[in-house]
């Protein structure tokens, strides 16, 4: 009896003692923080560049260097993505690890040529790429270009751009951050098409990348937010920016922070709006066998700027106000249906409501559907906005001539 439990015991340890068997230590493995895929020099080969931490120059503590680069850029090149990646290896003394991945740069060119498919298939079968990882479209400048330029403020330049991406779609309701998840099952879903923030460089790239660049006050080359990629079949065929993003993000119960100007008699954008709060819903409804879309939006803001004479504290100037809003807001949302129609491209999910709703009918209508049913849909807006402050201040300054 002793005996059998004695080797019991040792089977069970056995158990325990194997838990280690992929074990990797620190100083063996080279962090990579974003990956960069474009296309090579002469179009036919892809290149891909990774953005890897210089651990010596970002540690905390006496060996921190801030003469140092933060990070390293290795670059190699293939037929396909995978293989490029793997080229890199014969560059690095460590193992490369991409567990720590959050931002991945897809070259401008290479969206509108290649598109996303084949791409999407290296990302999806990675095993330590994460899907939650920030996707962004080089705008303008190279995916390598973009990895390269170093940030002031946040050392790591991925972590700074998915920080200027999430505040910059927190405040002002013209980028959107979205990450690898978020595309893909819209790239595998029926009715919809993804949309990709845009990241350009303003001044001069190669000056961007130097360390140089960081130790003064005025960074010679910056990383911007820049505006909205549409595509169609997973290829890039638009930029949106100003008020067609607030259409998109109306539409798309996306809305964080807008700021609109509405126009008060004959004063152009005399009243600017905040919103606070915001929820969009999508419906469908069956008109002579027609897919109508029903869009209904709810929003709460603040008045946070008058630059005419107005009486605040009226309450019928309130709702006036109010009436204004709904009516530029329904004005975004109809100008971006009217430029994804001319594109042939449903970035609101229209295809999928009417799927969600009725999927028998949308069999019927679901072939060239970008083509064919999006661009013919009629789609209403019924808009309810609700003032909620108008400031610390009631009445504006130009409504008291002695101020």
């Amino acid at each position: 009896m002793k005996r059998s439990l004695r080797v019991f015991m040792i089977i069970l340890c056995c158990f325990f003692l194997s838990g280690c068997w992929s074990s990797k230590e620190m100083s063996d493995l080279a962090f990579v923080t974003a990956v960069g895929i474009s296309k090579d020099k002469e179009g036919k080969k892809y290149k891909v560049s990774l953005q890897v931490v210089n651990p010596g120059s970002v540690a905390g503590g006496q060996q921190a260097s801030v003469q140092d680069a933060p990070v390293t850029i290795m670059s190699s090149t293939a037929v396909n993505p995978f293989e490029a990646s793997r080229h890199v290896t014969s560059k690095m003394s460590r193992n490369l690890y991409y567990a720590h991945t959050n931002l991945i740069v897809i070259d401008e060119e290479l969206a509108r040529t290649k598109g996303l498919y084949e791409l999407f298939d290296f990302i999806e079968r990675s095993n330590q790429l994460r899907e939650t990882a920030t996707i962004v479209i080089a705008k303008g400048t190279s995916a390598e270009n973009v990895i390269k330029n170093l940030t002031p403020i946040d050392r790591i330049p991925a972590v700074y751009v998915n920080k200027m991406l999430e505040n910059a779609e927190d405040n002002g309701g013209q980028n959107i951050k979205v990450n690898v998840d978020e595309v893909l099952q819209k790239i595998t879903s029926h009715g919809i098409e993804p949309i990709i923030n845009g990241i350009s460089i303003q001044g001069s790239a190669e000056e961007g990348s130097m360390q140089e660049s960081i130790q003064g006050s005025d960074p010679k080359g910056k990383v911007e937010a820049s505006g909205i990629a549409v595509f169609r079949e997973g290829k890039l065929i638009d930029w949106v920016k100003g008020d067609n993003v607030h259409g998109i993000l109306w539409s798309t119960n996306k809305v964080k922070d807008i700021v609109d100007s509405i126009d008060w008699e004959n004063h152009k954008k005399a009243i600017a709006l905040q919103t606070i709060r915001a929820k969009s819903k999508l419906n469908v409804k069956w008109k002579h066998g027609r897919p109508i879309i029903l869009m209904n939006i709810e929003t709460e803001g603040n008045i946070n700027g008058v630059n005419v004479s107005v009486d605040l504290r009226d309450p019928q100037t309130i709702q006036k106000i109010e009436r204004l809003w709904e009516k530029r807001i329904e004005q975004e949302v109809m100008k971006t249906v009217k430029r994804a129609k001319k594109d042939k491209s449903d970035i609101f999910g229209f295809g999928r409501t009417i799927y969600e709703h009725s999927p028998t009918k949308w069999k019927e209508v679901k072939d060239d559907w970008n083509v064919k049913g999006f661009t013919e849909v009629d789609v209403e807006v019924n808009v309810n906005a609700f003032i909620r402050r108008t400031g610390l201040r009631n009445q504006p300054f130009l409504s008291n001539p002695n101020r």
